[in-house]
């Protein structure tokens, strides 16, 4: 599992981590330190698959929130592609950054889905946004992006990968 910054708890990570895991934080693959609830203390999400009890390609996030005792699993969450509908984002939550996509004071998730299923396109890829709020990650309002999304350059072929790295910035476009 790759971390940056923040200490697990042996338990925690034994419930939460899968050998293949990837984690993002701040300094890794985002703009600031996650703060997925806006309570002043950091977040973990961390990415992981394949999900035990789905195929082989599925994945799921999970996230925990911090405290001022560290990181718990007191309003813990996990993620699977399935909670969208979607049983066609594969490789669900690798990779992972962190950004804050709609300019409130709560960090942002982005988790991509390189093998996705775009259309009838295998392993076209995808990208889902997870908007922070005072609950922390939440299922509503999430976007789901690919080269078939107007605006975005492309289409989807058959192994683009699109999502497969992420990163997050000013890329000269707003304040």
């Amino acid at each position: 599992m790759l971390m940056s910054g923040f200490t697990v708890q042996s338990a925690d990570a034994e419930r939460f981590a899968h050998p293949n895991d990837a984690v993002a934080t701040g300094p890794l693959a985002g703009t600031t330190e996650p703060d997925f609830n806006g309570d002043g203390f950091a977040d973990l999400a961390a990415g992981g698959g394949p999900h035990p009890t789905l195929d082989a390609t599925s994945g799921a996030l999970h996230v925990l929130y911090g405290s001022a005792t560290g990181l718990g699993h007191l309003g813990s969450q996990r993620f699977l592609s399935e909670d969208f509908g979607s049983t066609q984002e594969a490789s669900f939550s690798f990779p992972l950054a962190t950004g804050h996509f709609d300019g409130d004071r709560y960090t942002d998730l982005a988790v991509g889905s390189h093998a996705a299923t775009v259309g009838s396109v295998r392993e076209a890829g995808s990208v889902r946004i997870l908007y922070g709020s005072s609950q922390g990650l939440t299922r509503q309002r999430s976007q789901l992006w690919s080269q078939a999304t107007p605006g975005v350059a492309g289409s989807p072929e058959w192994e683009d990968s699109f999502g497969i790295a992420l990163a997050v910035g000013n890329f000269g476009r707003g304040a």
